[in-house]
């Protein structure tokens, strides 16, 4: 009974997080250089390493998002994520959602915080990153943008929100 409440809730959240879509930061001049406070105390290589993955990773998969490849944008998510929705619905979500808003027009960091736990998921290595960004239609909108250590080793988008 837990299990499929844990489910159901965790296809609600990705329904919603992954109802509006991101915008690439037009202004870089705007974004803050906040940093990834690590979860375990390796060098600060290893730290800096992790940190420059995970900026890419969400980078890329907002990208994606940006150019409304939405499709690709589930293809490169966490399994997490895909085991809780599917292609069609997180497409279909997306499209409908994302265009009344318009283009965004810019994404500004404002943090950047690893974790072990996340609501509704396995205990686990998740970074949570939040952007103050500009739509159009919708000013001043928090994305947040939760990113985990795969089943694979490599880190991928386990949810995307706005606030």
């Amino acid at each position: 009974m837990r299990q499929g409440m844990v489910r159901r809730s965790l296809i609600v959240f990705c329904l919603v997080v992954g109802m509006l879509e991101g915008c690439q930061e037009k202004h870089a001049s705007r974004a803050t250089s906040n940093s990834i406070e690590p979860m375990a105390t390796g060098g600060s290589g290893e730290r800096a390493d992790t940190e420059a993955t995970v900026a890419n990773i969400i980078s890329f998969w907002l990208t994606l998002l940006d150019a409304g490849q939405v499709e690709k944008s589930y293809d490169a998510a966490a399994s997490a994520l895909k085991s809780g929705v599917t292609k069609k619905v997180w497409t279909d979500t997306l499209k409908k959602t994302r265009d009344p808003l318009g283009a965004c027009s810019s994404r500004r960091l404002i943090s950047k915080q690893f974790t072990t736990s996340v609501t509704d998921a396995a205990v686990g290595e998740y970074v949570i990153v939040q952007y103050l960004s500009d739509f159009p239609r919708k000013k001043q909108v928090a994305e947040i943008v939760t990113a985990m250590h795969d089943g694979d080793g490599k880190w991928r988008v386990l949810s995307y929100s706005l606030k």
